[in-house]
């Protein structure tokens, strides 16, 4: 997914970044990212 200027950001401690709020919804149900498969801490 393409970013835009001024939306919010967060980045993984793999580096792998998301929209702020579809990744914290992700990490509600499941603790890796949904792309390495990386466990988030």
């Amino acid at each position: 997914m393409d970013f835009h200027s001024g939306e919010q950001l967060i980045t993984l401690p793999c580096l792998h970044r998301y929209h702020s709020k579809c990744i914290s919804d992700w990490l509600l149900l499941k603790k890796n990212c949904p792309i390495c498969q990386n466990e988030v801490v």
